[in-house]
This record gives structure tokens, C-alpha cells and sequence, in this order.
């Protein structure tokens, strides 16, 4: 790549992370840091074709170990929702995520994969009648912040303090159909949801409790 090439590369880079509120380096960091890929998914409609247990299997063969669904789900959701993003932010969304399944009384695979639309159901792939996207390919990097994020509960710790959903809030009124972010609070306000935000998350990357945030959670203000 020529120089004038890279520079309009690191351009687009910078405005695209601009309007979508993170951080310019986190893209580049990413591509050094998250490793292998693990799977590559084939995606119909917004939903992946391959099973659970068959990216899990994938993935495995990748990094020569046994890798849990439950892990690669996570992993899957991490990269979805979070993308580039540094692993703090993606052990809270995994956190998020098995805050969920244990809440529900479900395995953390059952509840990312969950879908009202039945041929969407127990799937990877866009959120669309579902709780969390999990529809993009994973990387090392992914699968170690769900991994990390199962052996703190293995431990009884959740840095999260039990927080039941995220969202990212530079991504409303960017994205269709998800109206704005005040909406939002109002309406998990009424199901006694208070919003907040954690240290060292992605800038815009809001977290929600039943009741109050634990003492360690920041204002969104």
C-alpha cells in the first residue's frame, strides 16, 4: 500500500470511529492482538448456518483444546456487540450475558442463541428478535474474554456487580429501528432498571441494573 493510501486507510479509520464514539486505536490494536481466527461462519439472512456445536468444534481444532459452546457463544456475542473493542468492555458483556442465564435459569449458549422467531431460534446471528448479536466470526481474543469472564464465576466474582444489559449508546438513532436513548431509559426505568457505567468500558457503553448500581458504577451524565 502506498503512503498516501495508508494515510486515507487511517482516515477512514478515525471517522469511522468517530461517529460511532470509540476509540481510533482500538481497531488497530485488535488486529495485532486478537490472534487466530476461529471460525468462519456462513451467514443466511442474517442467521449462521452452522450449529453450536460445530463452531465449537472448529474452534477447538484451531487452538488444539476443547472449547465449551458456551465459551465460543460468548466469544461469538463479544465480537458482535463489541467488535474492535479492548477486552475489559468484552469480559463485562460476557458478564452481562451470564447474568442473563442465570437470571432466566438457562445456559449461557440457550440465551445468546435465544430468538422468538422460531426459525431463528437456538442460532448465531443478528439480535433481530433475539437478546444479543452473536453473528459475526471470533477471534483467540474473543474466546479468552469469555473464557476469563466463566472462570470469574467459577470464583464467584462478577465485576459487573449483576448487571442485567448493556447498550451502546452512540449507537441510537445511527442504527434503524432503535429509536433514542432516552426512550430506552424511560422505558427499563419503568421495569426498575437504572442505567450506569463501569471502569475502563468502551466510551458509550452503558450498563443497566435492577435497582441500584453497585457503588463502584459511574454516572451516564
Amino acid at each position: 500500500m502506498t503512503p498516501g493510501g495508508l494515510l486515507g486507510l487511517l482516515v477512514l479509520v478515525v471517522v469511522f470511529c468517530m461517529a460511532t464514539n470509540t476509540n481510533p486505536l482500538n481497531p488497530l490494536v485488535d488486529v495485532v492482538q486478537r490472534g487466530a481466527r476461529l471460525t468462519t461462519c456462513t451467514v443466511v439472512d442474517g442467521v449462521v448456518q452452522e450449529t453450536p456445536g460445530e463452531l465449537a468444534a472448529v474452534a477447538a481444532a484451531v487452538v488444539g483444546r476443547p472449547v465449551s459452546e458456551d465459551a465460543l457463544a460468548l466469544a461469538l456475542m463479544a465480537r458482535a456487540e463489541g467488535g474492535s473493542e479492548g477486552q475489559i468492555s468484552k469480559v463485562y458483556r460476557c458478564h452481562v450475558a451470564i447474568n442473563q442465564a442465570r437470571a432466566l435459569g438457562w445456559s449461557i449458549v440457550d440465551v445468546i442463541t435465544y430468538h422468538q422467531t422460531p426459525s431463528r431460534a437456538h442460532r448465531f446471528g443478528a439480535q433481530t428478535s433475539g437478546r444479543f448479536a452473536s453473528g459475526r466470526d471470533c477471534w483467540e481474543s474473543d474466546l479468552a474474554a469469555g473464557e476469563y469472564a466463566i472462570g470469574q464465576r467459577d470464583r464467584g466474582e462478577d465485576p459487573t456487580g449483576g448487571a442485567l444489559n448493556f447498550v451502546d449508546a452512540g449507537g441510537f438513532g445511527a442504527q434503524a429501528g432503535t429509536g433514542s436513548f432516552e426512550e430506552l431509559i424511560e422505558k427499563w426505568a419503568a421495569d426498575g432498571k437504572t442505567p450506569g457505567t463501569l471502569p475502563d468500558a468502551s466510551s458509550g457503553l452503558v450498563f443497566f441494573w435492577r435497582g441500584n448500581p453497585p457503588p463502584f458504577a459511574g454516572g451516564i451524565g
